[in-house]
């Protein structure tokens, strides 16, 4: 019964008031007119976008026309513009609004202008009014048109969506190699090498028949991947290494190298195989031989390798897994999850700071496992979102293609306090 007679007072409060200031052709509360009903205004309260329908009701206040999107807007108007009225020094402009019937004119400068409502977690979602998301059933929040590139998120919505941010730094960028690899006789190799120490010991320079055939010997070897210094060592054996043939404390393995790592797995680098027999062991060993062709129906060349197994645990046909440990150097660089390729560019989102991000175009160099290299675009100690940057960039996308925003100019998304 009490809030009964609480409301009825404040609703008789709100007429008397609005009846007296309306005598004085201050202003006055009517309904909307034909010709502005379908208009799109703003709410001088809410904020709301909305359009005018013949049940909006207006004020007129000294030339401007004000649009209410609900009756209980009526009563906040009001106690702002009396504020306003108590002092004629102020101008309008400290009351949000929009004079709808002349929005043709820009905002003022320290206004924000609502764009539309959209959804935190459905950015496709675009409203006119607040509400709720039609998919998740979140309330949906206002994303307001803002100079620059930069996109503004409101702190405490940037939270519930995850976003975080890390810093660009310069770092040791590493990635590590899995190669599959299995123990394997080379029965190829150890010919070629028999018949090179062969050739080789009865090598007389004297006979063009024997140089003929020291040289086709020298050959086939540099087609299993010999370099000149390998046959050099070779030289110095009298018989060829019959751990190419049946396992011994060395092992042999071949390994399918992709094109794209030929660059990185050279002869000499040092690698470590495990296997699933024996997962917690570790063999080292080393990569002695890449062979010079492709395969075309891999697209991989085959590496020989040799791992040391002094306890005779590999036995031929035994499948096993190449790693390799890759360093990039000391880099600047920023985490994986931090970029986003479009096909045509490399983009990251600066944060800011006080929710506001801002896409930016980067070049990168070094892939790691964790980290990629930034070799233009950034610096030491930029912030970089590394999660939720997909939401930002998804909601810029449909901005720019819905044609609202053609220089991708950033936005509010949510009343930051």
């Amino acid at each position: 019964m009490k809030k009964f007679v609480l409301t009825v007072s404040l609703l008789l409060s709100v007429v008397i008031i609005f009846t007296s200031c309306a005598k004085t052709g201050e202003y006055k509360l009517r309904p909307a007119k034909t010709s502005e009903i379908g208009m799109q205004a703003i709410c001088p309260v809410t904020s709301n976008v909305f359009n005018v329908s013949k049940e909006t009701k207006a004020v007129d206040y000294k030339g401007k026309t004000y649009f209410l999107c609900c009756p209980d807007c009526s009563a906040d108007f009001q106690k702002k513009l009396g504020i306003v009225m108590s002092n004629d020094s102020k101008k309008m402009s400290g009351m949000k609004g929009m004079d709808a019937a002349k929005d043709t004119q820009p905002a003022p400068s320290n206004e924000k202008v609502i764009m539309y409502w959209t959804c935190p977690m459905h950015p496709q979602i675009k409203e006119k009014n607040s509400g709720q998301c039609p998919i998740c059933g979140m309330d949906l929040v206002p994303v307001y048109k803002k100079e620059g590139n930069r996109i503004g998120v409101d702190i405490e919505k940037g939270k519930l969506l995850g976003l975080k941010s890390e810093a660009a730094r310069v770092m040791e960028v590493s990635k590590k190699l899995r190669l599959p690899a299995s123990v394997a006789f080379d029965n190829d190799l150890f010919i070629a090498q028999q018949e090179y120490i062969l050739s080789y010991k009865n090598f007389n320079a004297q006979s063009k028949g024997q140089s003929d055939i020291l040289d086709a010997a020298k050959f086939h070897l540099t087609l299993l991947g010999y370099t000149d210094n390998d046959i050099k060592e070779l030289e110095k054996q009298t018989q060829p290494d019959k751990t190419l043939l049946y396992p011994g404390d060395k092992v042999w393995m071949f390994a399918d190298i992709y094109s794209g790592d030929l660059q990185i797995i050279k002869p000499g680098k040092n690698v470590i195989a495990v296997t699933d027999t024996y997962p917690s062991v570790k063999f080292y060993g080393k990569v002695i031989f890449v062979e010079p062709a492709i395969n075309s129906e891999t697209h991989s060349a085959k590496a020989r390798i040799v791992v040391d197994d002094k306890k005779n645990l590999l036995k031929l046909g035994m499948y096993a897994n190449i790693d390799v440990e890759i360093s990039g150097g000391q880099l600047l660089a920023v985490p994986k999850t931090a970029l986003i390729n479009t096909g045509m560019r490399n983009i990251v989102y600066i944060d800011y700071g006080n929710g506001e991000y801002e896409p930016i175009d980067v070049k990168t160099g070094f892939v790691g496992d964790e980290y990629i290299e930034i070799k233009s675009g950034l610096k030491a100690g930029n912030l970089v979102v590394t999660n939720g940057n997909f939401m930002l960039d998804s909601e810029s996308q449909l901005r720019s293609s819905s044609g609202q925003d053609s220089g991708m100019q950033g936005m509010d998304m949510g009343n930051k306090k």
